[in-house]
């Protein structure tokens, strides 16, 4: 799915209700999503808001028992990559439907 979105979508800054993030379209369909830059949660607090996307991808990192793998994206440059980390901190989770 995260490479599907990264080769088969495009991705445009922007703002939505408030909050800033990408909307990315897909280059077959036409539909969209909005990915906001929610920060992550460590304990109680929200750290990043409005600087980073992160989202876990659903797999986890069979040589670390406690890492997972997430899409990071940071408002400061365009870089979108695919990261190892612990997974106890609360990244965002992209709900999506199969149809």
């Amino acid at each position: 799915e995260i490479e599907e979105l990264e080769d088969g979508c495009s991705w445009t800054w922007t703002t939505q209700n408030g909050v800033e993030g990408y909307k990315v379209i897909s280059k077959k369909n036409g539909n969209s999503i909005f990915l906001p830059f929610a920060g992550y949660y460590d304990g109680k607090d929200n750290y990043d808001e409005g600087h980073y996307g992160r989202y876990w991808v659903g797999q986890i990192n069979n040589s670390q028992n406690d890492g997972a793998y997430f899409l990071s994206m940071a408002s400061d440059y365009s870089k979108r990559e695919v990261i190892n980390w612990y997974r106890y901190h609360g990244f965002t989770i992209r709900a999506v439907m199969d149809k």
